[in-house]
């Protein structure tokens, strides 16, 4: 049983460390940017271990209250729990983390600057005072749930599920760990509750989204966070998003492919409805190349951002030399400005 519990911990080390800024970036960062711009406060609980909304979070300015002090100039902090103001954004990891470490038995947990793979019996000594090993909770019957910081994570799970929010959205979830069905069915039984998912399912009560979590998070809940939440969410119902959308994105924004990929990754973003925010569209529109630049129109439409990005084409349209682009752009003001069709009478 050591031994397979050591295989997991290394598997799970490794792959969660293979995030990379850019890819957290652009999944978490539209709502996390939305969630400053409007002056909503946020609790995100999840069992994930990698540290992708940790990364997005420093990349767009967000702080983030996970319950640790601030490191200061150390290269680890301590476990100090939920006692202050939460700001825009707390962070309830309920099975830990990939720089969560029990400190010299079980007793005190600290989180280091950066992350180092520990797993089975495998410790690392920091001082003379500081021995490591992991703090990861394993998705098993076996949860060290019991053990420092959890008990402390689940509490405030529960609190504000119970008292403090106003609405609930359960995102790639099965539903298979009992906890957290719980946790949903008073959710349910007390506010609007969303369960996010691809396939047609049993929602327990809720309201169930068919969309794919980096659809949801890139497209449907910066929308929210900037606008009415219950409603938009609410009339997400009836669109189904289950496509993948984090690696078009990536590959519409990526300068070094093809003008060819980029362009269908863009057609394929738009014929999906992805609602995208200023900072990605820009980046297309501004393209050196001509294609890339026409394809990037067909995204100003649905976005959150589509006056700002009107007036962005129209500085590139009297930057560059692009009839064509032009052309587009003109006709796609037109028809943004076109009222809708009225019933004709006799």
């Amino acid at each position: 049983m050591r031994v397979v519990r050591a295989e997991a911990e290394w598997y799970i080390q490794h792959v969660c460390e293979r995030v990379l800024m850019e890819d957290a970036h652009r999944l978490w960062g539209p709502s996390l940017t939305s969630l400053q711009a409007a002056g909503h406060q946020l609790t995100i609980a999840t069992t994930n271990y990698d540290r992708a909304v940790e990364l997005a979070a420093a990349r767009v300015g967000v702080a983030i209250e996970d319950g640790f002090a601030a490191f200061g100039d150390q290269e680890w902090c301590a476990w100090q729990g939920f006692n202050g103001s939460p700001g825009s954004c707390r962070l309830l990891k309920v099975h830990g983390s990939t720089d969560w470490y029990h400190a010299n038995g079980e007793g005190r947990v600290v989180k280091l600057r950066h992350a180092m793979p520990l797993y089975g019996r495998v410790n690392i000594q920091v001082t003379a005072e500081l021995l490591l090993r992991s703090a990861a909770v394993l998705p098993s019957r076996e949860k060290r749930v019991n053990l420092p910081p959890y008990p402390d994570i689940s509490h405030e799970f529960r609190r504000v599920s119970k008292s403090e929010a106003e609405v609930a959205v359960f995102v790639g979830t099965s539903m298979r760990d009992p906890d957290i069905l719980d946790v949903y069915r008073q959710c349910v039984a007390r506010m609007p509750t969303f369960l996010v998912g691809r396939k047609d399912r049993d929602a327990y009560g809720g309201t169930l989204l068919r969309q794919s979590a980096s659809a949801f998070l890139i497209s449907t809940l910066p929308r929210a966070l900037r606008g009415d939440v219950i409603g938009v969410l609410r009339d997400s119902h009836d669109a189904v998003l289950i496509e993948n959308v984090l690696d078009p994105l990536l590959r519409a924004l990526d300068a070094s492919q093809s003008a060819s990929v980029r362009c269908d990754a863009i057609e394929r973003l738009a014929m999906h409805d992805v609602r995208l925010g200023r900072g990605e569209v820009e980046i297309m529109l501004r393209s050196r190349d001509t294609d890339v630049r026409r394809y990037a129109l067909a995204l100003i439409e649905g976005s959150r951002d589509r006056a700002d990005l009107l007036e962005i084409a129209a500085q590139v349209a009297g930057e560059v030399t692009d009839q064509d682009f032009t052309g587009e752009l003109a006709l796609l003001r037109r028809l943004l400005e076109m009222p809708e069709s009225a019933p004709t009478g006799s």
